[in-house]
């Protein structure tokens, strides 16, 4: 859509009143992460109003290219795209009920570090009499200094010497977590990596 001067004083009135009301939209994203919401959807509130700022910039500069407002709309944008990376990675970070895809986000961001547990355990049989052998792998954070424990990732197999992706179950734990299941605790949080979770590359050749 093309703009012409008689459009400068309604698109920047509208450009003021997005600058105006970022406060109180960043004040209800904060308050969205202390409920809980997931990660990646706090950092896409804050991508889309960035995106909000960064077209009314592009407005303004079809009809006035040094309109005072162009650089303040950009570097708002700017900020608010680095709050909702580092946000995202945060609440990641912080997360009681981690999924496969925080972590592959935290990999992506190398936030996180994981570690091969010993070699493969021979658990016993199973209730439906098969066999059950764990592979443990523990994620560290490495945000921190020195790097903390924050997950361990469980993958169940029914033979002795599995491929990686061969396994019957694998899922996600809390540390306090790690020798606990859904039949000891129906609670638990459901943390499920999947046969085409695309973080099973980060688990190969440790």
């Amino acid at each position: 859509m093309a703009f012409t001067n008689n459009d400068l004083p309604v698109l920047v009135t509208e450009a003021r009143k997005r600058l105006e009301s970022l406060p109180a939209y960043e004040a209800r994203v904060d308050s969205y992460a202390r409920q809980d919401m997931l990660p990646v959807d706090l950092e896409h509130m804050l991508v889309s109003e960035a995106d909000e700022l960064v077209r009314r910039a592009q407005q303004l500069q079809q009809i006035d290219a040094s309109q005072e407002l162009i650089p303040t709309l950009r570097d708002k944008a700017r900020e608010l795209r680095r709050r909702g990376r580092q946000l995202r990675t945060e609440q990641s970070l912080q997360s009681k009920n981690p999924t496969d895809g925080m972590l592959t986000d935290l990999m992506g961001q190398n936030a996180v570090q994981i570690r091969k547990v010993g070699p493969l355990k021979n658990l016993g049989k199973r209730r439906d009499g098969r066999s059950d052998y764990l592979q443990e792998y523990e994620i560290h954070d490495l945000t921190k200094m020195p790097s903390e424990l924050l997950w361990y990732a469980h993958f169940h197999y029914a033979k002795a010497s599995p491929g990686l992706r061969d396994f019957e179950k694998a899922h996600l734990k809390l540390p306090e977590h790690r020798s606990l299941t859904h039949a000891d605790d129906p609670s638990l949080p459901y943390a499920d990596i999947g046969k085409q979770s695309v973080v099973l590359a980060h688990f190969e050749n440790l």
